[in-house]
């Protein structure tokens, strides 16, 4: 079953330029989500009830054209069936005239909030699952890159923190945004990007943001955390 929601472009969720940033539409994807798993029995209540917790782990973005300032999008999302311990949900971001402006897809791991091993999804999500994809392919699995180079720091604080009690998957992707800003990137002019949730972080915590070309990595010490890949050009 299908969720949307309808929201405007701020200019707190755009880049100096009037573009709708990465980490901002990440932000609408995490609220249609959430919402339309509630109304389908699976969302945030329902896993806290059994011990569980939902924890995104890739990602995959595609752009036909980036949203801007002061424009009214609708959102649009559902569920998939699951892929081995993957639980699936597709999102489509469309304009005022009904244009689609992006296609995402993305891969959920539902986790057992003690031991943080992988639950099979199926114990829960068994209602509104469509076969329908917004994008055909799956997030790619990234692996470590080579010759990337240390950019900046950060201490993970108060306002990165979600109510899952660690670093929100969006902080993750505006922190690998800023690190390719700085090397020179534009991500209005990004075709899609990838990016891979591989570990935690919490309030206090030092993140270094490491980037090279077209990829960013956040690690606490040597530790990867989150993973980003972004590919350039017109659709």
């Amino acid at each position: 079953m299908k969720y949307a929601e309808r929201f405007v472009v701020r200019s707190y969720e755009s880049c100096g330029k009037g573009f709708l940033r990465p980490d901002a539409l990440a932000g609408y994807f995490q609220e249609t989500a959430w919402k339309s798993a509630e109304e389908l029995g699976f969302g945030y209540r329902a896993v806290v009830e059994h011990g569980w917790a939902w924890v995104l782990s890739r990602l995959l973005v595609r752009y036909e054209r980036v949203p801007r300032w002061g424009e009214e999008v609708v959102v649009t999302t559902w569920p998939r069936p699951s892929e081995g311990i993957f639980a699936c949900r597709d999102y489509l971001v469309e304009d005022g005239e009904g244009r689609v402006c992006v296609r995402a897809t993305s891969r959920w791991l539902l986790l057992d909030a003690a031991s943080r091993r992988p639950v099979r999804p199926e114990r829960l999500v068994r209602m509104g699952l469509l076969e329908e994809a917004a994008v055909e392919e799956a997030p790619r699995k990234l692996g470590a890159e080579e010759g990337l180079k240390e950019a900046a720091m950060v201490i993970a604080g108060y306002v990165d923190v979600d109510p899952n009690g660690h670093v929100n998957n969006t902080r993750y992707i505006g922190w690998c945004t800023t690190g390719l800003v700085r090397e020179g990137e534009r991500p209005e002019a990004w075709r899609e990007f990838h990016v891979n949730f591989v570990g935690e972080a919490h309030e206090g915590d030092a993140c270094a943001i490491w980037v090279g070309d077209g990829a960013a990595e956040i690690r606490k010490g040597e530790v990867a955390l989150a993973r980003m890949r972004v590919e350039r050009g017109s659709p």
